[in-house]
């Protein structure tokens, strides 16, 4: 074995593997005085660098980052990818260290739902990056006073692997302890998957080069939808009755999702074989739109995984998301409870990003109520198709 140094830093890979992408890349080794650490040279070495570091890290197993926002699916899909029987799932390793606020590039952090409310802040960036590598890497016990009991100790959100941590502190053993039970787990599974809310899409190549082989799948929802599940929830601060908050939190909420098309239509045509978005209002076939977003990010898809997703139950242990939950119609039931006036002052704030996302406006109360008109405009700027 061999280390070959990279600008954004090492990792160990087979000599016959690495020859062969070196040549197919054009690039060349030089070693490093009389040790067996070597450095990548060529044109355009940085980028042709991080290509073989994803080819590298292929042949480990897929390590996926599902990103999204509050309140748009990323529950439902991080069960998808991360409750399967050969993943290890950490639900949200940036929620202790960021719980209201998101990182806006790697200078700022922005509120989540109050507008031109930021503050420079390039140490949380930082804290952030290592979470994450630590997290990929399976050194849990790295994370420190970062890492958050709770949602670990419940099942329904984490996982069914995390019970052996929660069976762990209920004999009164120390955390550490407990966490190095969940690092052999991290280790014996082929897949490590993990759900982020708190990173803007600009920052995924930073993230790309951090962690080798990585995938990044960013969930886009339909900002009407988003909205109506923010101000139905009981614990998110926005109230129906409150409509200035309403507006405030669509401005947010639209103005991150704006940035973050954008990055993700520019990173896919850059890196295609490690980000893409998907769109939650795509997944009104379930079964097969979940067979082709593992097959997307490396994990098989045989009928035993896919079928567990016709039963896959909510955080709370009940089974929600059936293949009757998943018609269409379902994926846009806000219609049925938000009222008009509501869809009016998000659609003046969103416009932009719903037909950004292949969708259509309603612009009358009379559309809206429409349960003819359809609110996808064609197709899906970022469905999921075959090859």
């Amino acid at each position: 074995m061999i280390v070959v140094i990279f600008s954004d830093g090492t990792c160990t890979v087979d000599q016959k593997l690495l020859e062969k992408l070196l040549t197919e890349r054009s690039l060349k080794l030089v070693q490093q005085n009389d040790t067996n650490k070597l450095m990548v040279v060529g044109q355009d070495s940085d980028q042709r660098a991080l290509q073989i570091k994803e080819d590298i890290g292929n042949k480990n197993g897929a390590k996926v980052l599902l990103n999204s926002y509050m309140r748009s699916g990323s529950s439902y899909m991080g069960r998808i990818l991360g409750h399967r029987q050969d993943v290890f799932y950490y639900y949200e390793p940036l929620w202790t260290n960021l719980i209201w606020v998101y990182h806006k590039g790697e200078e700022k952090l922005c509120s989540n739902i109050k507008p031109n409310q930021c503050k420079s802040n390039k140490v949380e960036f930082q804290t952030s990056r290592k979470i994450l590598q630590n997290v990929y890497n399976c050194e849990l016990r790295k994370i420190g006073p970062k890492f958050k009991e709770n949602p670990h100790s419940l099942v329904g959100y984490a996982g069914e692997k995390w019970q052996k941590f929660t069976d762990c502190r209920n004999q009164k053993r120390d955390q550490s302890t407990c966490l190095s039970l969940m690092e052999q787990t991290c280790r014996n599974n082929s897949y490590v998957v993990t759900k982020v809310l708190r990173l803007d899409l600009t920052l995924a190549e930073i993230i790309l080069q951090d962690i080798p082989g990585l995938k990044i799948v960013h969930l886009f929802r339909d900002p009407r939808g988003a909205i109506s599940s923010h101000v139905f929830t009981k614990w998110f601060p926005i109230k129906l009755e409150d409509l200035r908050s309403i507006e405030q939190d669509a401005e947010v909420l639209c103005d991150r999702m704006k940035t973050d098309i954008m990055a993700a239509l520019k990173f896919h045509e850059k890196y295609p074989n490690r980000l893409r978005g998907i769109q939650y209002e795509d997944f009104y076939d379930a079964k097969e739109k979940v067979r082709l977003l593992y097959e997307y990010v490396g994990m098989t898809a045989d009928d035993s995984h896919l079928d567990f997703v016709e039963n896959l139950p909510n955080e709370r242990g009940r089974t929600k998301y059936n293949s009757t939950d998943n018609h269409v119609t379902k994926l846009f039931s806000y219609r049925d409870v938000l009222p008009w006036r509501v869809v009016n002052v998000v659609e003046m704030h969103c416009s932009e990003v719903i037909s950004l996302l292949g969708l259509n406006l309603f612009e009358t109360e009379n559309n809206y109520n429409d349960k003819n008109f359809s609110p996808i405009n064609g197709q899906l700027t970022f469905g999921l198709r075959k090859s």
